[in-house]
């Protein structure tokens, strides 16, 4: 198989990021900067780090009014009660994880150039291959993140949503009263009792996805995979310099998603939850009166507390990349030559690059009409010959 043919650029030029299921061959960087990471778009320069794993909240607020009656001795009477009030409160949820849904793969980054792919490779696209030599893995990682690991792909894990546990102690707040009515009490008793209570709860349940674009995942089955033009989505750090290379702006700021129906934005940075408690029950201490019943014990109160958490965005870790398709020309129209004698001969100088049938860059260089095939083994191969005035390409077969 001779791959891409192409008339101006390599379409994997050094500097492609790919996905793989399995160990990279020679000729391609594991980054391990990807390990743990998830590829954001960006439309500037790739490589930056950031997100994370766990965030937690900030919980707020005013209690409800609680109000403190007496007990007379176990027998409520027709009494004064003692004044309303209500407490302060704040606290820190406990961390909650939020990866999202994920299939692990080896990222690497192509050293030099090719035109083909090689086996285990996975590149994005939005449409079905056309080709037997890949095959769509998108059903079996439906709605799954591509999250890197340098050395074991095919591990899946997280989850879609996530809660939080909470607890605390409100502010101290004063239940009181100018008296404390006894049935034939002739006393005016006041009651004044500082205090607090504690509280706890766990949150409603909130959706974690980060901000996607849904995408199918293509794998090689073969080594040298053509590149179906117009049609693979490749990453990088910065955009080459080849015409043919195009930025996909929809992935800025956002993770690829697998699913079948491709091109839907969706997910979000930040998230909120609900709550609500009841606090503990508070007793104050016994009043003497001196009436009837000379000793008081008020009725236990509690408050009730509800709102929303603070925000909290939840990314993932990630490493940003620049999306892009590759949608050049292809060129069949040159003859394949069958070279018997160990030298490739042209007309003018060039910078040259021989690759192999599996789109593997064997050699590379400057000449001035010819150059030797000196040491390549016998099979078929692609030259690209390259000056300030064009850029051409030849095929050719060594026979010996």
């Amino acid at each position: 198989m001779l791959g891409f043919l192409i008339s101006q650029c390599a379409p994997v030029p050094a500097g492609t990021i790919v996905m793989f299921d399995g160990p990279p061959p020679a000729g391609w960087q594991v980054l391990t900067d990807f390990d743990g990471r998830f590829p954001l778009g960006t439309t500037t320069y790739g490589g930056t780090l950031g997100g994370s794993a766990t965030h937690t909240h900030t919980i707020s607020g005013t209690t409800s009014s609680g109000t403190t009656i007496p007990n007379c001795g176990g027998t409520s009477y027709s009494i004064t009660p003692m004044d309303p009030h209500t407490h302060t409160y704040s606290t820190t949820t406990s961390p909650a994880d939020h990866i999202p849904p994920y299939r692990t793969f080896i990222f690497a980054k192509a050293l030099v150039d090719f035109v083909a792919l090689p086996q285990n490779a996975v590149v994005l696209s939005y449409f079905s291959p056309s080709s037997p030599e890949w095959t769509d893995i998108t059903s079996s990682m439906l709605d799954r993140f591509p999250m890197g690991d340098n050395t074991t792909p095919g591990l899946t894990g997280g989850t879609t949503t996530h809660s939080h546990t909470y607890s605390g102690t409100t502010s101290t707040n004063t239940s009181s009263s100018s008296d404390v009515f006894d049935y034939g009490s002739t006393y005016d008793t006041p009651y004044s009792n500082p205090h607090s209570h504690t509280f706890s709860g766990t949150t409603s349940t909130a959706n974690h996805i980060p901000p996607y674009r849904t995408v199918r995942f293509w794998k090689a089955v073969v080594d040298g995979a053509d590149i179906d033009s117009c049609k693979i989505i490749f990453m990088f750090d910065t955009l080459p310099s080849c015409p043919y290379f195009s930025l996909d702006p929809n992935f800025n700021g956002r993770i690829p998603r697998a699913n079948t129906t491709t091109g839907t934005n969706g997910g979000a940075t930040t998230h909120t939850h609900t709550y609500s408690f009841t606090t503990s029950t508070y007793y104050g201490p016994d009043v003497w009166t001196g009436g009837a019943v000379s000793s008081h014990l008020p009725h236990g109160h509690s408050h009730t507390g509800s709102g929303t958490t603070s925000a909290a965005n939840h990314l993932p870790p990630y490493r940003t990349v620049l999306f892009a398709t590759y949608c050049g020309p292809l060129s069949y129209d040159e003859p394949v030559l069958v070279e018997e004698k160990g030298v490739i001969k042209w007309k003018d100088e060039y910078e040259y690059a021989i690759y192999n049938s599996t789109g593997k860059l064997i050699k590379r260089g400057k000449a001035n009409g010819s150059v030797s095939l000196k040491g390549l083994r016998k099979g078929a191969y692609i030259i690209t010959l390259k000056n300030d005035n064009e850029f051409k390409v030849m095929r050719f077969i060594k026979r010996r």
